[in-house]
């Protein structure tokens, strides 16, 4: 049985926390998400403007308007323009933008049919630029503070979570077995 506060918490993490070789680790990963709230915001945020902007900027591009324009006459795979075809509705251009942030998956094949192809490479670069380069390296710097800080703190976490645990144990055990231990 699961108390109510371990359910608030996650199960899982709460059995994690009384094993002596990764109960540093749920410090860590606690610190980490806790420490990183912001950067996702700033990520997110980023990905929806290019995705609303990619998506106007390809509005006009024939394989938007018609998507079996985009396999005709293709000779070799490095033809198909899939960062294009990625683009044909709003909920496709978040996704399309994600995946080319965060994976680098792209093609720049179908810029110059977009409606202001200079706009759409400077758009494109500045994108790239910002979450390829400045984010991800913020990113790791924020883990590292988070870690560092984790590791300061370890002894104490580590004890805390014990103690959170014990009592979550004292929360399911029946009266008579608490009378026993106290």
């Amino acid at each position: 049985p699961l108390s109510s506060s371990s359910l608030r918490r996650g199960a899982l993490r709460s059995f994690y926390r009384g094993i002596d070789e990764i109960d540093w680790l749920v410090g860590v990963l606690q610190q980490n998400f806790s420490d990183m709230k912001g950067f996702l915001v700033i990520v997110c945020t980023l990905v929806v403007a290019a995705a609303v902007m990619f998506f106007l900027l390809f509005a006009t591009h024939p394989c938007v308007r018609d998507a079996d324009a985009c396999y005709n006459g293709i000779i070799e795979a490095d033809d198909f323009d899939d960062t294009a075809k990625g683009l044909s509705s709003f909920e496709d251009a978040l996704l399309t933008m994600y995946d080319v942030g965060i994976f680098g998956a792209f093609s720049v094949a179908g810029f110059e049919d977009t409606a202001f192809p200079p706009l759409t490479a400077a758009v494109f670069c500045f994108y790239m630029y910002l979450i390829m380069v400045v984010a991800l390296n913020a990113l790791i710097a924020i883990l590292g503070d988070s870690f560092d800080r984790a590791q300061e703190n370890k002894l104490v976490n580590r004890n805390r979570q014990r103690a959170q645990l014990m009592v979550e144990y004292l929360d399911v055990m029946g009266a008579e077995k608490r009378k026993k231990i106290e």
